[in-house]
């Protein structure tokens, strides 16, 4: 399925804040890759680790909870794995943290991108 919807250029995209959601329902090994943003607890980021076929051990899941905002561990197709920072309008960063809704302007996204 993954090499079929590849060939069409399909990239199936989920995104969760409850990662056992996804395990529990035995929906492992369904994407290529993966960005685990913080984990609210132990149990969401053993998880996130699982989904993402990572191993863990307590580093990862202890820096893996305490993330900054905008920093994720990314695994791509390749399976290659790293800590990157995701940049964003900063209008998203501010609606983020005062729980509302945002637009962004065409010169902040533009600005996000490079």
């Amino acid at each position: 399925a993954q090499r079929m919807g590849r060939s069409e250029l399909l990239v199936p995209s989920i995104a969760t804040q409850t990662p056992s959601d996804l395990t529990d329902a035995g929906l492992t090994n369904l994407f290529g890759a993966y960005v685990l943003f913080r984990a609210v607890d132990e149990r969401q980021a053993r998880a996130a680790l699982e989904l993402a076929a990572l191993d863990c051990d307590d580093a990862i899941l202890e820096r893996l909870m305490t993330l900054p905002l905008g920093h994720a561990l990314l695994r791509d197709f390749r399976r290659r794995t790293e800590w990157v920072e995701v940049l964003a309008p900063r209008s998203y960063a501010h609606a983020v943290t005062e729980r509302r809704s945002f637009e962004a302007t065409e010169d902040e996204l533009v600005g996000a991108t490079r």
